[in-house]
């Protein structure tokens, strides 16, 4: 008994011995490091991250990364993600060995320009490269930085050290600069505007900063904002808006402008050929002041003429206002300004051509006016409707006369027989098909039986619900 009490105790001891003893600790990631891999036709691994752990050496870190690297074990690698080509291996300090440590390295890259050598400035482009293409904080929204960021995905491949420098730079600039703006204070911005010369708060002010960033507010009298360039654009809730720009510093800034009234865009008739002639405007319906719903067949080429009047006091007299109309998205030029009451004005290719996909188009009038844009957008909302490329009825005895056309709806034919077969063919294969109530397929003859008191048979071959 009291050799086993021994043991334990001697036992207890070495235990709480060994629990004195240091144990090193193993963090899932002690860093991380910039990885790409590019040849002279593309990327084979876009810029990224990847994590190390202490301990780690590039062979490591490179077989944890989630890619391939075929022929690392025996330490010339021939294919990256199955791509084989002749590889060079660059990091920090000029390394290339797979056995190096990890640790603290700046990033890694594999190219397949035998010309290209070691630098620091493609060294930390690579990363800064990386940086871009994985945030998800809102600077691939920066159009400084997505600029820069192009240039420099497209012209490492080929790039020197030197050649590299101001590639590195742009992407720094811009990348310091957005982060700089996320972590600005805000200041006040004032909201005003005028409507008919009268005082009103805007039922809505929309600001977007030059970083991309959309703040948004609804009858209020002021915004907090980060210094930055905005463009702000005010609206009474309705079709009414005005646009312009604001500098706002660490002073704040005061926004008044003002806004427009009336109906601009009295009136809009929409055709979907070249030069066409009244009563063959596409369907409308549900027209408000800001759009209306048209209906524009499939086998349009997808450009849209629209025939818009003008309101009243609109024009280019004395004393009127010269409002004109864009595309919206299109710049304010008189190169790209659309006719009043014209059936040439095309939209072009504002559509896809011979297709079932709609859309909304957005048209606005325009007027410039005290350093500001007026407008007021105009939406036509797109259905597309189907249509047939061939409908053939026939008899037992013939195939019956009908002059098919696709623009036609509606056909009468005639015919001494109880059953006639019908076999039709839409345009678009994803189009539903009846015949006779019954789903169909294009293409394939159905037969229809009809009444005997009937000995006319009339059909209609297009709707928008068909």
């Amino acid at each position: 008994m009291r050799v086993t009490k021994r043991l334990m105790a001697a036992l207890l001891a070495c235990l709480m011995l060994l629990s004195l003893l240091p144990v090193p600790a193993y963090a899932a990631d002690d860093g991380r490091i910039a990885l790409l891999a590019v040849a002279q036709d593309g990327y084979v691994i876009e810029p990224e991250y990847i994590g190390y752990r202490s301990g780690d050496t590039v062979k490591d870190v490179l077989k944890n990364s989630g890619h391939t690297f075929s022929g690392i074990d025996s330490g010339f690698i021939t294919a990256v993600d199955g791509r084989t080509d002749n590889y060079s291996l660059h990091y920090d300090g000029d390394g290339y060995a797979l056995d190096a440590s990890a640790k603290g390295l700046t990033a890694i890259w594999f190219t397949t320009n035998a010309n290209q050598s070691y630098g620091e400035n493609l060294l930390h482009l690579a990363e800064r490269m990386a940086a871009y293409n994985t945030s998800t904080n809102g600077l691939k929204d920066y159009a400084a930085a997505k600029e820069a960021y192009d240039a420099a995905h497209s012209g490492f491949y080929a790039a020197a050290n030197a050649a590299a420098a101001p590639l590195r730079t742009a992407l720094e600039n811009a990348i310091e600069k957005f982060e700089t703006f996320q972590a600005g204070d805000r200041v006040t911005v004032t909201i005003a505007a005028t409507q008919d010369g009268n005082a009103v708060t805007p039922a809505q002010a929309t600001f977007t900063s030059e970083f991309g960033t959309v703040t948004t507010v609804k009858n209020a009298g002021s915004v907090q904002l980060v210094p930055a360039t905005y463009q702000f654009d005010l609206s009474d809730g309705g079709i009414n808006h005005v646009r312009g720009t604001v500098e706002v510093t660490a002073q704040g800034a005061a926004v008044s402008a003002p806004l427009p009234s009336g109906k601009w865009i009295k009136e809009l008739r929409l055709g979907i050929d070249n030069q066409w002639k009244d009563g063959e405007d596409v369907p409308k319906f549900d027209e408000t002041d800001g759009g209306a719903t048209f209906w524009v067949p499939d086998y349009s080429y997808g450009t849209l003429y629209p025939y818009m009047v003008p309101g009243d006091g609109i024009g280019t007299a004395e004393g009127q206002m010269n409002v004109r109309v864009y595309l919206a998205g299109v710049e304010t030029l008189p190169k790209y300004a659309r006719s009043w009451q014209s059936k040439a004005t095309a939209l072009s290719r504002v559509l896809p051509g011979s297709s079932l996909e709609g859309g909304d188009v957005v048209l606005e009038a325009r007027y410039a006016v005290d350093g500001y844009e007026q407008y007021q957008p105009y939406t036509l909302h797109v259905l597309r409707t189907p249509s047939l490329t061939d409908l053939v009825v026939s008899d037992a005895s013939a195939r019956l006369k009908l002059d098919f056309d696709k623009k036609t709806l509606s056909y009468t034919v005639a015919t001494t027989e109880d059953t006639v077969t019908v076999t039709a063919s839409p345009l678009c294969a994803q189009a539903k098909l009846t015949v006779a109530g019954k789903a169909a397929q294009g293409g394939a003859p159905v037969n229809v039986t009809w009444p005997a008191a009937r000995r006319t048979a009339r059909g209609s071959t297009s709707s928008p619900w068909s």
